[in-house]
């Protein structure tokens, strides 16, 4: 079915604009891919803290879209305020719903977590020709996977990584110290292969610190 928005004769281009996101909404609530993009152009761009470049075109955005109905089959956008203009309308309410689904973490999918998630959100609609060209989104991204319980799993995950990190450095430390204290001399070439997990030691607390500020700041 195709759902198409036109202006009624008492209706200006504001209400119609406002009109045409009511009915994306609704397509959004009821889980229906193809009413919930209808009025998007094919060139669209969805700026979202998640993916700050963009997601381009509506074939990524009914991926994306499909990817979030799978996580969150309950899944539901609760509208507190919309207003309209000529070429934009704002809209600010709540994403809702429940991990019963597959959930991707970073490039990994991980397992439901049966949690609840409200995640507080604004959402900014571009016009031209009556269609969305143009959406920016603007909410935590943070939220829902503290909510989830996603972030104390990676914090202590690589928490333990790095602590990892450091003991292997440490014993390698205390390893040198002790064969150059003994010997009276820094050791040899075949004593080299002894101290050869002190690069990966040195790499996987950097490599901890890393993911650690990406999740707690929260770069993309």
């Amino acid at each position: 079915m195709t759902w198409v928005v036109s202006m009624t004769d008492s209706e200006n281009v504001e209400d119609t604009n406002v009109r045409t996101v009511k009915l994306s909404l609704e397509g959004i609530n009821s889980h229906d891919l193809n009413r919930a993009v209808e009025c998007d152009a094919e060139s669209i761009i969805n700026y979202v803290p998640t993916h700050p470049k963009g997601i381009a075109g509506k074939a990524s955005e009914i991926e994306d879209m499909a990817e979030m109905f799978r996580a969150f089959p309950d899944v539901q956008f609760v509208t507190e305020q919309i207003l309209g203009g000529a070429d934009w309308v704002a809209v600010k309410g709540f994403l809702t719903g429940t991990n019963t689904g597959p959930v991707r973490v970073g490039r990994r999918e991980g397992k439901p977590t049966y949690k609840r998630f409200s995640s507080r959100r604004a959402v900014f609609h571009r016009f031209k020709d009556g269609k969305i060209v143009e959406s920016h989104g603007y909410f935590d991204p943070r939220e829902i996977s503290v909510q989830l319980g996603l972030v104390n799993k990676s914090v202590n995950r690589n928490l333990t990584s790095i602590m990892a990190g450091l003991a292997i450095m440490t014993y390698e430390a205390l390893l040198m110290t002790f064969l150059v204290y003994t010997g009276g001399r820094i050791p040899g070439p075949t004593l080299l292969p002894l101290f050869a997990p002190f690069l990966p030691g040195m790499l996987i607390p950097l490599s901890g610190i890393r993911t650690l500020r990406r999740i707690l700041l929260w770069h993309p």
